[in-house]
C-alpha cells in the first residue's frame, strides 16, 4: 500500500513540477514578446528618424556645392542666399540624426528577459 502512495504522490509532484515548469516557460516567452514589440517599436521610430535626417541633409549638401559654385564665380554674388538656405537644411538634418541617435540609445536588448533567465529561472529550478 505504501508503495502506491508513494508511486502516486511522485507521479503527482512531476505533474505539478512539469505544470509549473510550462507555466514558467509561458510566462518568459510572454515577457520577451512584450520586450521583443517594444524594442523593434523604438528601433522602427529610430528608422523613420534617421531617414527624415537625410533627405535635408542631402538637399543641404547640394544647394551647398551650388552655392559654393555660384560664389567662386560670381565672387559672394547670390550664393550668400543659397549658403544661408543650405546651412539650414544641413543644421534640420543634423537635428533630426540626433534624435534617430538618441532613440536608438534606447533599445536595450530584451533585459527583462535576460535577468530573468539568468537569475530567476535558475534559483526556482535549484
Amino acid at each position: 500500500m505504501a508503495t502506491r502512495r508513494t508511486e502516486a504522490s511522485i507521479k503527482d509532484l512531476v505533474g505539478r513540477t512539469t505544470g509549473d515548469l510550462g507555466e514558467l516557460v509561458r510566462a518568459e516567452v510572454a515577457l520577451a514578446r512584450a520586450e521583443l514589440q517594444e524594442e523593434v517599436k523604438d528601433a522602427a521610430k529610430g528608422t523613420v528618424l534617421m531617414a527624415l535626417c537625410l533627405l535635408p541633409a542631402a538637399i543641404g549638401a547640394i544647394v551647398l556645392v551650388f552655392a559654393a559654385a555660384w560664389a567662386l564665380a560670381s565672387h559672394f554674388g547670390n550664393a550668400v542666399g543659397f549658403a544661408i538656405v543650405g546651412g539650414a537644411l544641413v543644421v534640420i538634418g543634423g537635428l533630426f540624426g540626433l534624435g534617430a541617435l538618441a532613440n536608438f540609445g534606447k533599445v536595450r536588448g530584451l533585459p527583462r528577459t535576460r535577468e530573468t533567465l539568468t537569475h530567476d529561472i535558475p534559483e526556482k529550478l535549484s
